[in-house]
């Protein structure tokens, strides 16, 4: 049964529907109904994982009862009918852009190269900003890397403009983008722009004006943040010049020349830091998880008391802090913090990673994911040894692991460094609770207390030559529940039988993961 609510997105989706069919006779009635259909499954998962969207279809169809595979199936059917038929994404295109014109002034063209199936692809992109986010509008393939060419820019542009009027637009572009041809039509469109030079560029006009290119050059590193602006003449085209200096996230200064055809060009600068948005778009398009980290800078509109020690906030807030928790680390995340993550500043701070909840949310599932893949016992991990080696090494390789464990997560808590009285106390109830761990791991009495006495020496004595060296208390808990509860050895099978290859390549890829995933030192505490 459908609830009221999707009752009525039904109905508005039918009646859309008809009214499309009335206005596009051309169109196929099928091709018609899964257009209308993808259009409100985005705007009802809010999302563009195919997967996620086949979720809705059949509430949006009024047909529940149907296996939400075949859902999946029919979305991918319509993509690859949109494909052969190009005019589908055309009118979408001039739907979007009729409803985007009216509330945003600002496109931003770059290019973007893309692997895929072993060929690499360049495609120069046209996106529009709405509400801080560039959209990709229009795109076309350049034959070639590197920088378009003028009439390449010219033939993305005249497309666009069949579709969508850009008049009263400001685009947005690095220094790639330049091009005397180029600038006049845009200016004859009805389009002003912002678009960087590199150094040298339009030197002669700029002379010709008058303009001391050096001299302002240097006022603007003198004068960090002033913006220098100076009028001259490209052909039979006015434009303004700006200069202005700023410095990088290394504290080099960086020189900024742009030329614009603003009636205001002092505005330029404003215009033309808009522009990083559509790397974010393309970072977003690419790829995932680390990639979408915000700038360092977002930390402050979490705690607005930091910004007032910069980005270096973390050698001034957390010594005299509140007791709070930081997470730790494990082989993936820092796979992806020193070889995905394009700018290191990016990752968050341990004790802030509760305010990226992505991080967070993947951090725990490794985290959990691991602890259930930990070679002992019963656990899937101690399921997965013992297909791989059998009983009898099963026997003798669980114990072992199970003793290391401990031994880890029990460096440091009792030192040579502890008073007396405190040793007289600690010594006996630690051994205590290691004698209760191993209950279960040794056949007799004498066999266990020897074990719990020589892991406490060997501790003992290793914190005594290497004071620093401290392992993870916070396991002992998760080692007694394994060891007293759970058990460390796996019960034998009724019949034991040797796995195929393809079964032992996935059992010791299983224990891989949990090599990666797992966090020796899962949280941290500050007290």
């Amino acid at each position: 049964m459908l609830c009221k609510h999707d009752q009525t997105q039904t109905k508005m989706y039918t009646h859309l529907l008809d009214k499309f069919k009335q206005t596009h006779p051309q169109w196929q009635a099928g091709l018609v109904k899964n257009t209308f259909l993808m259009i409100a499954l985005l705007l009802d998962r809010q999302t563009v994982c195919l997967w996620k969207l086949k979720a809705s279809v059949g509430k949006l169809l009024g047909n529940t009862h149907t296996d939400s595979r075949s859902h999946y199936q029919r979305i991918k059917r319509w993509f690859k009918q949109s494909l052969e038929y190009k005019y589908v994404w055309l009118v979408l295109l001039e739907c979007a852009m009729g409803l985007l014109s009216k509330v945003t002034k600002v496109l931003i063209l770059d290019g973007s190269s893309w692997q895929w199936g072993g060929k690499t692809y360049h495609f120069l992109t046209l996106s529009v900003l709405y509400k801080g986010v560039a959209v990709p509008i229009y795109w076309i393939e350049l034959a070639k890397l590197g920088i378009s060419s003028q009439t390449q820019r010219k033939v993305l542009l005249k497309s666009v403009l069949k579709i969508a009027s850009l008049a009263g637009k400001v685009l947005v572009a690095d220094r790639e983008y330049i091009g005397s041809d180029w600038f006049k039509v845009l200016k004859g469109n009805g389009l002003d722009f912002v678009i960087r030079l590199r150094e040298g560029n339009y030197k002669q006009a700029m002379q010709a004006a008058g303009i001391k290119l050096e001299k302002l050059e240097k006022k603007a590193i003198k004068r960090i943040g002033a913006i220098f602006c100076k009028p001259f003449e490209l052909g039979d085209q006015s434009y303004h010049l700006l200069v202005t200096a700023y410095k990088d996230r290394n504290g080099k200064t960086v020189l900024l020349r742009l030329i614009t055809s603003l009636a205001k060009p002092y505005k330029a600068i404003d215009f033309y830091k808009l522009r990083y948005r559509i790397e974010s778009m393309f970072k977003h398009l690419k790829s995932n998880g680390f990639d979408h980290l915000p700038p360092p800078e977002y930390i402050f509109t979490v705690h607005p008391e930091y910004k007032q020690y910069g980005l270096d906030y973390a050698s001034y807030v957390y010594d005299n802090a509140a007791p709070s928790l930081a997470l730790g680390n494990n082989l993936i995340f820092w796979f992806f913090e020193h070889f995905v993550v394009q700018d290191p500043a990016r990752m968050p701070n341990p004790y802030e990673m509760a305010h990226y909840p992505f991080l967070l949310a993947g951090y725990l599932s490794l985290l959990f994911t691991s602890l259930n893949l930990i070679p002992i016992g019963q656990l899937d991990g101690g399921h997965i040894l013992f297909s791989l080696v059998g009983y009898r090494k099963h026997v003798l390789i669980a114990p072992i692991i199970f003793v290391l464990f401990i031994f880890y997560s029990g460096l440091g808590l009792i030192t040579p460094m502890d008073g007396t009285d405190e040793l007289l106390m600690s010594i006996p109830l630690y051994i205590g609770f290691l004698y209760i761990a191993f209950s279960r791991t040794t056949s007799n009495f004498k066999d266990t207390l020897l074990l719990s006495v020589a892991v406490f020496a060997l501790q003992f004595v290793l914190t005594f030559v290497f004071p620093g060296m401290t392992g993870y208390p916070g396991w002992l808990a998760f080692a007694l529940v394994l060891g007293r509860f759970l058990g460390v050895y796996h019960p034998p099978v009724l019949y034991e039988m040797p796995l195929s290859t393809g079964r032992k390549v996935l059992g010791w890829i299983s224990l891989l993961v949990f090599i990666i995933s797992f966090s020796p030192r899962p949280f941290i505490f500050i007290e």
